[in-house]
């Protein structure tokens, strides 16, 4: 039994605190986010963000990944088809930037970023690393 429920294709989903929607699907034995133009169906597959395969729309907002977006209580989910616009989908707002001087940007904050980083920073230069993720470490 999950912690809180949200709306999967009108069905009641449970989910833990902290499940990725694609987490909590699979536990419902739900692997199928969408179709292709071909008709075949589209689930995860990387799992990490990378690819494109479990793209679902969530509460009008279309193409979030499965994999990367934590259930919140009664969100509502849909698959999506590829290629394909969703009824009542609306655009993301624009998010407000922050500026941040620095020296050096350093772009992924991977074993890669975070190396360089840390390299650049013991020679005395103002880093400042830069990642889409909350947390750093890449993919690993």
């Amino acid at each position: 039994m999950g912690d809180m429920i949200f709306q999967f294709e009108g069905q009641a989903i449970p989910a833990k605190q902290g499940d990725s929607i694609a987490a909590a699907l699979a536990a419902a034995h739900q692997p199928v986010l969408g179709a292709r133009r071909s008709g075949a169906a589209r689930g995860v597959f990387c799992g990490m963000g990378i690819c494109h395969d479990c793209l679902v729309t969530v509460d009008g907002l279309r193409g979030q990944r499965a994999c990367m977006t934590e259930v919140q209580a009664e969100m509502v989910v849909s698959r999506e088809e590829e290629r394909a616009f969703a009824l009542g989908t609306q655009p993301p707002c624009a998010q407000v930037a922050n500026k941040i001087d620095a020296e050096i940007a350093i772009i992924g904050a991977g074993p890669a970023g975070l190396s360089a980083a840390v390299t650049a920073a013991s020679a005395g230069a103002d880093v400042v690393v830069l990642d889409e993720r909350d947390t750093p470490g890449g993919q690993y």
